[in-house]
């Protein structure tokens, strides 16, 4: 069986294209297929993938060399916010199953499987859904293979560690502006930094003889699986990651970065993991969630399911032997 996935993660996208079609790889590669990963990537993004072997391309502007790479395949999987209509036909036109992940509904794409592992995506109306295939909700959410098994752990049984993590593109510095208010007004806790590709330089040596700070500087999924169950609660980017902290039950303030995250923190304020979000331009907010969170009495992480990579694939093979 052959089996390509296109995709890209730069700066300027983020990374979470990266990480969860890195899932869905990992999810082939369990059953003894083995991908060709096609993605065009900056040095992080680059990071994010090291430990696969990729064809890193511009395969937007490289059409037809995208074109002789994905012919033959069995599955095409792409995901992206950048390729227009017209590549997904060219791709869909020599795909024998054409399968697209889909935040946001942004295209009426040519006839194949949609995938939106989103929290709620089940509730969204697709026009003409009668000539695709639909995978939608938590059950259908790409995690990395480090999140599928892990054990329903209870929380701390103290609640000393506190996890902040914005995520990989975090040039913006919103980590140093939440860890100034956080050690302002719960000087108490143990924070654990995790921070991106980004140097910030300079800017960190006011923190680095407090000893309640630990940085770490792009985790992998095992270390980042690690950090997120020995902390009893997480401020975090609405993005990729926050599926990751609810996989480990961790108790989240989100902080709303880019638009598209929108829906992310729409459907876990309906499941009731979070109260309210945070935007960016107004983080002393947190403040108020942080104390809420504080008096709540939670004895018990509250999971949410890690089948999702599994059932995808389960879902794309089906009429095949592997």
């Amino acid at each position: 069986m052959k089996v390509s996935i296109v995709t890209e993660g730069t700066a300027k996208t983020g990374y979470g294209h990266l990480t969860r079609c890195l899932a869905i790889y990992q999810g082939f590669q369990e059953k003894n297929v083995f991908p060709t990963f096609i993605a065009n990537c900056d040095k992080s993004g680059r990071q994010v993938l090291k430990d696969i072997q990729i064809q890193n391309i511009n395969w937007i502007a490289e059409t037809e060399r995208l074109l002789k790479m994905v012919h033959g395949s069995d599955i095409t999987i792409i995901d992206s916010y950048l390729a227009d209509l017209s590549l997904y036909e060219k791709v869909s036109d020599i795909a024998k199953q054409c399968v697209y992940l889909d935040d946001t509904q942004r295209l009426q794409y040519p006839p194949g499987v949609i995938i939106n592992g989103a929290v709620g995506a089940e509730k969204l109306l697709f026009p003409k859904a009668n000539k695709y295939e639909l995978l939608l909700g938590l059950n259908y959410t790409p995690l990395r293979k480090e999140f599928w098994d892990i054990s329903r752990n209870p929380l701390p049984k103290s609640k000393t560690d506190v996890l902040v993590t914005i995520g990989a593109h975090d040039s913006g510095e919103i980590s140093i502006q939440v860890l100034e208010l956080l050690l302002k007004n719960f000087p108490q806790y143990s924070y654990h930094v995790v921070l991106g590709f980004h140097d910030f330089g300079e800017k960190l040596t006011l923190f680095q003889k407090n000893i309640g700070i630990t940085f770490y500087y792009s985790l992998n999924a095992r270390k980042m699986r690690d950090l997120m169950q020995k902390c009893w609660l997480a401020v975090s980017a609405a993005g990729q990651t926050s599926y990751e902290l609810a996989r480990c039950g961790v108790g989240m303030i989100l902080i709303q970065v880019a638009e598209n995250q929108v829906g992310n923190i729409t459907g876990w304020s309906e499941k009731g993991l979070i109260r309210n979000a945070i935007k960016k331009d107004n983080l002393p907010k947190l403040i108020d969630e942080f104390h809420y969170l504080e008096n709540c009495h939670q004895s018990t992480r509250s999971q949410t399911p890690g089948d999702g990579v599994r059932n995808i694939v389960a879902y794309l093979t089906k009429y095949y032997s592997c």
